[in-house]
């Protein structure tokens, strides 16, 4: 009977563990193998010939082992509904966490949360100081491209000063 237990506790912690996650299925295995160390102790204090007596029964119970004995609690066969099937193993393997386990997760969470918000505030200081010369090198070429226009529009202006000049002599001169 204990062999039957075992077999039926390490295929749900390995059905737990192919279908949910490897965290809920190693939880299973672990409580599956403390399950058979527990047997393990006990027949070691029986008398040896008892051993093999019990070895034998629960050997030839395992010879007759087949897949119908095999059946999980509210199961119905069909695995079209297998995420409810281990929904309630995964409950239970879930609510074994320790409350420390969790607090120390969630204090590393809340570590690495922490560390990712200095690394934003650092990023962030990077990019004002990158926008701060990109707007320096803006204004600067903009100063200048003022001052170039300048300059060619005075430029222009003794040009256009000179060809009046150029007119007027051309006039004065077309009437002598």
């Amino acid at each position: 009977m204990r062999l039957r237990g075992l077999a039926l506790l390490a295929a749900v912690a390995l059905l737990a563990a192919l279908v949910r996650s490897p965290v809920a299925g190693a939880v299973a295995v672990v409580a599956a193998e403390d399950e058979h160390d527990h047997e393990d102790m006990d027949m070691q204090d029986d008398d040896d010939d008892d051993d093999d007596e019990d070895w034998e029964e629960e050997e030839e119970e395992f010879d007759e082992f087949d897949d119908e004995d095999f059946v999980l609690e509210g199961f119905d066969g069909e695995w079209e509904d297998e995420d409810n099937i281990f929904d309630e193993y995964r409950k239970q393997i879930l609510e074994g966490l320790s409350d420390a386990t969790v607090a120390a997760k969630v204090d590393e969470l809340m570590d690495k949360v922490s560390r990712l918000q200095g690394e934003v505030m650092h990023k962030d200081l990077e990019l004002s100081a990158i926008q701060r010369r990109h707007d320096s090198h803006v204004t600067d070429y903009m100063n200048e491209m003022h001052q170039k226009q300048l300059g060619m529009q005075a430029e222009m202006d003794g040009l256009k000063a000179r060809l009046g000049e150029c007119q007027a002599q051309l006039g004065t001169q077309a009437e002598l």
